[in-house]
């Protein structure tokens, strides 16, 4: 059996393959993305090339990716919701790109289940949530939408994501 590479031509990393060293590794960068390498060797006991080494195959195989976050509320969106859309007469995957491509989507995610795709919009208050649905409710296969006004994040994990659809 052959075994596969990744784009960088090294083998893929499996969870289950990474170490101490590359648990360690993202623990840290989760506390303080902005941590310089020559603290993140030294914490972890390497070398900074090793690190650098451990670094770049974590990114080239898609295992792990620095990213910055921004808090919705803090640049004037206070408002989130989860619109719940069923589709027909248009592919689900179709009408969930047309969702995704709109200004307040922040997520889209086709399921199996109650409806046919889940959405969170964000807004900057209720005229503007209005604005957003109505605008859902005009893409072509959406037959009914039904929105739940979040009042209150309990967890939201940002540790882990899908990085490809």
């Amino acid at each position: 059996m052959r075994k596969t590479k990744s784009r960088a031509g090294r083998r893929p990393v499996q969870s289950s393959q990474l170490d101490a060293i590359d648990e360690g590794l993202i623990k840290a960068l989760r506390q303080d993305g902005r941590t310089q390498n020559k603290v993140l060797a030294r914490s972890l006991g390497v070398s900074e090339t090793t690190l650098a080494y451990r670094l770049r195959r974590l990114s080239d195989n898609g295992v792990a990716r620095l990213t910055a976050q921004q808090d919705f509320a803090a640049i004037g969106f206070p408002i989130l919701t989860l619109v719940q859309i069923w589709a027909r007469g248009r592919e689900v995957a179709k009408v969930g790109q047309a969702v995704a491509r709109l200004t307040y989507t922040i997520g889209v995610a086709a399921a199996l289940g109650h409806c046919d795709i889940e959405a969170s919009v964000i807004a900057r208050d209720h005229r503007d949530l209005a604005r957003a649905l109505d605008e859902i409710g005009a893409i072509v296969g959406v037959e009914k939408i039904e929105a739940i006004l979040v009042l209150d994040i309990v967890k939201f994990n940002a540790d882990s994501a899908a990085f490809s659809s």
